[in-house]
């Protein structure tokens, strides 16, 4: 079986005898108080999975603890991957104080509010999912305490948001893996020039230059500071990031 945590609930992912697995791991967890079995991918523009109730309570919202950052979240609503917290460190290490981040697609604000935590940046964090939108105005009230910098959530579609933050972003975020090529031209409008672009991309394992292609194709210079090749989604194909610094003039 594969398994992952999310506050108190478990979700599998692959299970020859669910029931059997779900007992083996509310034994394991003593933290675990409800499995979710994945019955379907992650589809549609907001990312999210399908999930059966198999085992204890029927709650589907819950806090998850992330760098002593604390999340409301629920997985058959929003988009969540417990399992990125490293690569979300890495992100914000490219982050200096009193920079401006654009975050075009903040889900529930995990990567937003976690910039804001560990400095003092002003961080946009853009959302169309109503759900998601929910829980990331939730989730910074619940850190407020812990934020050196500023989260200013926005309910909206990014490529129509970006023109009210023309030219502001040191930083833009694209972390829509499966969409995201379709959005440079409007990161072009947010960033400003010599800004950071931190684009994320599914592509084929063979064609790992993809993302650099599609920058390149968008801004007339791209400086890559780091490419880095997340996880695998299936046999043949992997979710990367680039992080780019970028010229617009």
């Amino acid at each position: 079986m594969r398994y992952y945590i999310i506050g108190h609930i478990a979700i599998l992912n692959v299970s020859e005898d669910p029931e059997r697995d779900a007992k083996e791991i509310l034994r394991r967890h003593k933290n675990v108080r409800t499995v979710l079995l994945k019955v379907g991918e992650l589809s549609g523009e907001y990312r999210v999975g399908k999930y059966e109730i198999i085992s204890g309570e029927p709650i589907t919202e819950t806090i998850h603890v992330e760098h002593g950052l604390r999340f409301l979240v629920d997985p058959t609503k929003a988009y969540f991957n417990p399992a990125l917290e490293h690569e979300r460190s890495l992100v914000c290490s490219f982050v200096n104080d009193g920079e401006v981040v654009i975050d075009m697609f903040a889900g529930v604000g995990t990567l937003s509010i976690r910039i804001a935590a560990e400095k003092r940046a002003k961080v946009y964090a853009i959302e169309k999912n109503k759900e998601a939108y929910r829980y990331l105005l939730e989730n910074v009230k619940l850190n407020a305490k812990r934020l050196k910098g500023e989260v200013i959530p926005i309910y909206g579609d990014a490529s129509k948001v970006v023109y009210s933050l023309r030219d502001e972003g040191d930083h833009v975020i694209m972390d829509l893996p499966r969409f995201s090529r379709y959005f440079l031209p409007d990161a072009a409008v947010c960033i400003k020039d010599r800004g950071l672009l931190h684009y994320y991309r599914i592509v084929e394992r063979r064609d790992t230059k993809r993302p650099i292609i599609e920058i390149s194709q968008v801004f007339p210079r791209v400086e890559v500071l780091q490419e880095r090749k997340i996880r695998g989604v299936s046999p043949s194909k992997i979710l990367m990031r680039v992080s780019a610094r970028v010229r617009v003039l």
